[in-house]
Formats: structure tokens, sequence, C-alpha cells
């Protein structure tokens, strides 16, 4: 007779780029886990007690398969049923977490970093939908629900199939389809009517809009404000109140997000990028390259193309 055959990796070196699987008699995996330093993904419902009363580092994508859970995130109770997907934003407090005896779920966490280069040419986008809300939950349906497990059953065979060439470029490849499905997915569905019925998200709305479309992001507050014909002090507001994010801050981002694209995916030099992106001048470029991303433009881009 077959015996059963169970490969056990401690739960604290989980998180240096290996897998564990459980294997039953009859082959079904049971328990699966894929860490990397930018992917983590989980489908051992147990799991979910690591995030109570935990503040998010990382996207979490969380896909009912069957049965109910229910959770606060920012202080609102959430109830997420089978077919339903839900999204923890970098920095959402998760407490509170019930989960069905039933339940059955697939987990995805995924770094910013890897987030922001995977959707770089849709990242406006993304940040309109993803962002707008600390939480999003939204029906699958069916048609989106065969999909999702048709990567999520992809992603199991390249994890439990022999080693490959390129397999960490593969396993990325398919996140990032997911990212474009899930992108779709919300694109295809109206926002909750109390978003449309708000002046004030629709105020917005149209700064993220005018903040995408703005070659040079670098800019003052001011200059956003008279885009949208209000005081910056009330687009502050408008911003507070709608992403719990000043303002400042979803400049800032963006100006982060063309600082890396410029620095990982051009030729150009450091002066020419930092005169592009709106800086007055090398040295203050330089200054605030480093108090945003930790190291100089040049030192960020050797590290980058040293990964690549």
């Amino acid at each position: 007779m077959e015996q059963n055959r169970t490969l056990i990796i401690p739960r604290k070196t989980r998180r240096m780029g290996i897998f564990a699987v459980e294997i039953r008699r009859n082959m079904e995996i049971k328990d699966i886990y894929y860490i990397d330093e930018d992917v983590a993904l989980m489908t051992d419902v147990s799991d979910l007690s690591e995030y109570n009363g935990a503040k998010m580092d990382s996207y979490v994508f969380l896909a009912c398969r069957q049965g109910r859970l229910q959770m606060d995130i920012n202080g609102k109770s959430h109830t997420v049923h089978a077919e339903t997907n839900i999204t923890f934003l970098p920095n959402s407090y998760i407490d509170n977490i019930l989960v069905g005896v039933d339940a059955s779920i697939v987990m995805l966490k995924l770094s910013v970093r890897i987030v922001s280069d995977l959707m770089r040419e849709h990242i406006d986008q993304w940040n309109r939908m993803i962002y707008i809300y600390k939480a999003y939950t939204m029906p699958s349906g069916k048609d989106l629900e065969e999909q999702m497990q048709y990567y999520y059953r992809l992603i199991l065979s390249k994890i439990t199939g022999a080693p490959q060439p390129y397999h960490r470029e593969i396993i990325r490849s398919i996140i990032h389809a997911i990212l474009l499905e899930m992108l779709s997915n919300m694109e295809a569905h109206n926002l909750p009517e109390e978003a449309d019925e708000s002046q004030t998200k629709v105020h917005f709305n149209r700064f993220l809009e005018v903040l995408s479309d703005t070659p040079v992001k670098h800019r003052p507050l001011k200059y956003y404000a008279d885009k949208l014909c209000l005081t910056p002090k009330y687009l502050s507001v408008i911003c507070r109140k709608v992403s719990r994010k000043s303002a400042s801050l979803w400049i800032e981002e963006y100006t982060n997000e063309d600082i890396r694209y410029h620095l990982f995916n051009t030729n150009l030099t450091i002066k020419e990028i930092a005169f592009r992106l709106g800086f007055d001048n090398l040295s203050f470029f330089g200054k605030y390259v480093k108090r945003h991303f930790g190291h100089s433009p040049s030192k960020l881009r050797q590290m980058a193309r040293g990964i690549n």
C-alpha cells in the first residue's frame, strides 16, 4: 500500500524562496506555499491567522473558493462569500477574522514593487481603480472564477513540476496575467453607486485623471488645484476623505512610479531623467530619490540592472 508522503518545512523558513507541498495518498495537493521576496501563494486557510490584527505591507488578493469569511478592514466589516475576491491594499489594517468551517481560499501576496513593475504600462488605470477603496470586494462571476482557477492550476503545475529554465520569469508572467484579469474585471463593473453620487469622489477621480495625464508630475499642489478650479486646501480635504491619503502623497507616488520606470527601463542619463521629470537640478533629484528609495539614483539603477 502506498504511504502518505509529506514534505514539512518550518514556518520561519517559508520566506526564503522555497515552497512546501503536502501530498495525500491519492496525490491530490492539499496545501501549497510558494515564497520569494516578492510573491507568496497560499491555500491554507489557517494562514489567515497571521494577518489578524496586522497591518498589510503588501497587496493581498484573496479568492474565496467555497464557504464564507468575515473580517474587519480598516474598521469596516466585510463578508466574503464563495466566488468573491477581496483585495487588501498596502497599509490596510485587518482584524476580527472569522472563517467558516468549510471555507477554502487561494491567497496571493505581492509586494508593492512587483505590482508596480508588472503593471507599469497600466499603472495609472490600476491606481485609479484599486486605490479608491481600501478594500474592494466584487462577485467574480462564473466566467472569471473559471479563468482564475485556470491561472491557479497553471501556477500550481509550474511550482510542483520539474525545475526548468526561466522558472521565476514564468511565474511572474502568470501573475501579470492575473493582475490584468483583475483590472479588466474591475473596469467592466460599475463602482458602487455611492461613489458616483458624491461630488467629492467626482473631484477625486478627476484629480487622479489629471495627475496621470500630466507628463511632469512633480509639481506643486497648487498646479493641480488650479487645473480642477479648486483651492489646494479643498483638494487635500477631498483626497483625505476619499482615499485617506493627502493630495501631496498621491503626487509623490505617481512621481516615484515615473522615477522607477525611467531608472529601470531607459538608458537616459540621471541628469536627463531629473530634468525630464521636473526637478530643477541634479542635486535635488538625488536627495529626493535617496529619501524615497533609500539609495542614490545611480545605485538604484545598478541594483535594478543587477537583479534583472
